[in-house]
Parts: C-alpha cells; structure tokens; sequence
C-alpha cells in the first residue's frame, strides 16, 4: 500500500495563483510525468489500487486483475507513454503526452482545507465565475486559477479540488442561468399575441395590469405550483381625443407574452426531492426563440434556490 504523504497546499486560497502555483506532493500541472518516479520511490511500492485508469496492455491486464502488481518502473513507463491516471494517496496525477495535465484533490486530503459547507467553498475560494450543480453534487469553476472545486451536496461534504485547465461548460440553446448559481433547462414554452383580445380601442394600464395576474393566477392553477413574473415595460400610448380616454391610461406591453417551464435535475432546498421546476410569465416583442437578451438578462435575477418548486420521480 502507498505511505501517507504529508500535502502542503499554501497557495490554494491565494486568488491569484493558478495551477502553476499549486504543487501537489511536489509534482506542478505541465511537469513531466517522469517525476512521478521520485514520488512513487517515496511513497512505496504501488499496486493495482494505486492505478486508476489506463489504455491497453498491462493496464487492461490491472484492471482485469490478472496482473496483482506492477513495479514503479512499469508506472513509470506507463505514465510516460500512455494517457493514464495514478492514484497516489488521496491525489490523483492526470498525464496525457509525458506530462502531467491535472491533479485532483479527494478523500482525506481534503480534511485539512477546513472546507465543511458550500457556503465555505465560496468564502474561501471566492465567487466562482461560473456555477453548476445538478445530482446531488456543486461544480464551481474558477478559470483564471484553473481551478474547479466539486462539493457533494447530499452528504454536505467537499467531494474533490481539481487542479489544471478545463474547457467551461457550454450552455445549449434551451439552458439558461438563474440567481443561486443555477442552470436550468427551457422544457416548455407558450406564447401567445398580449393583445390578442382587444377586438377596438387601446390597451391601457389599467387592462394590462389585470391581464398579467390573471396570466399568473392561471399559469399557477395549470401547473399547480408558484409562478413568477418578470414585470414588462409599458409603453404609453399618445391620445389626442378632447377629453381623457374614458377605459384608463393607454399603454401597451410588448408584443408577446411567453409562459416557460424551467427544468433542474437538482433540488432546489429540499435534499430528500429528485428535481426541480421553476414556471415564468414574460413578455417580449417578438415570438421566441431566440428569448430576448434582455429577458435572459433578468433571469438570472430570479434565485432558483428561495423560488423554485422541489419534487420527486
């Protein structure tokens, strides 16, 4: 079995250090893999638990537990030719091309980082400048530091600290962000003219205002669950007639009115819930896709962990 090695990481909550300033057991992301070898020698002899992952020959023979053990030699060999991983104590050394391209932080190498609640990750590490979570676990990226933080929040626990360059991930067509750091999936849209009605005369304040609660009353009783409204901009309507217009103010809201059903695979408060919803009645000039930017803008105004419904398969 491998030595426990003592792990130093003084620059880990510096905001201004990236991977090159975070040394792992004294191996850095971009080192050759060859200096492995050194830390394999130090921390004993490594056996099948000590090789994660690996392509072909004496790899599969690892994984298929004909082969009990490989000398640090035939790591090392390894390691330097083949895009594998080794598992060192608690760290994980990714290496791709003889060099090491990542290093993951799990298990009891994570105890010293006085990390207990992810809130924490955030007090120490800082506002991501990007946020996902979805089954039960938190990713928080923090790219200029090549920097990834994974927190397990079912168990309420620090899952892994992920060190070396990542690719953000990218937000498809119907994904969108909401405030409490949450994406969430566009899984139904109605959208209808917000005049459609108005058989004469102007729209006014007055109607406008009756027709958005009534969009939200219904919008409530058909999917049975809260339903927020971003508030439109009205457009005040000139009127030339002699006297006030006898029906209120005239004005008009955008063009179309949009109900959309908003998707998570991620509770929102209740951990024991499966999922997620969150139903919103806006309004926009032109029928969707694509949602105006300045919509989308205001989503992310919407904290989807006090508004959202939780529930259960």
């Amino acid at each position: 079995m491998l030595a426990i090695l003592a792990l130093k990481l003084e620059n880990l909550f510096d905001p201004n250090a990236d991977a090159s300033d975070l040394p792992v057991l004294g191996i850095r992301v971009g080192d050759e893999a060859e200096k492995l070898r050194g830390l394999l020698i130090e921390s004993g002899e490594p056996n099948g638990k000590g090789i994660v992952h690996g392509t072909g020959g004496p790899w599969r023979e690892l994984a298929d537990g004909s082969r009990e053990k490989l000398s640090i030699d035939e790591v090392i060999d390894l390691v330097t030719t083949d895009s594998g991983r080794l598992w060192c104590d608690g760290v994980v050394f990714n290496v791709k091309d003889t060099r090491v391209t990542g290093i993951a932080l799990r298990g009891h190498q994570l105890e010293s980082l006085g990390v207990d609640t992810e809130s924490e990750v955030f007090v120490r590490f800082g506002e991501p400048s990007h946020y996902e979570s979805q089954y039960g676990s938190s990713s928080s990226y923090y790219p200029s530091r090549d920097l990834r933080i994974v927190f397990d929040l079912r168990a309420n626990h620090l899952d892994a600290v992920l060190i070396g360059p990542f690719d953000l991930p990218a937000l498809s067509r119907s994904e969108f962000r909401f405030g409490g750091r949450a994406t969430a999936t566009l899984v139904e849209i109605r959208q209808h003219v917000t005049h459609e009605g108005l058989l004469e005369g102007l729209p006014t304040h007055e109607m406008n205002e009756k027709g958005i609660a009534n969009s939200k009353t219904n919008a409530e009783k058909e999917y049975g669950m809260a339903v927020e409204v971003i508030e439109p901009a009205e457009t005040p309507i000139p009127y030339d007639g002699d006297r006030p217009y006898p029906f209120g103010t005239p004005a008009k809201l955008p063009s179309v009115e949009c109900v959309g059903r908003f998707f998570r695979s991620q509770f929102a408060r209740d951990k024991t819930k499966d999922f997620s919803q969150l139903v919103v009645v806006w309004y926009q000039e032109d029928f969707a896709f694509p949602i105006a930017p300045e919509i989308i803008k205001k989503f992310e105004a919407l904290r989807w962990d006090a508004l959202a419904t939780d529930g259960d398969w």
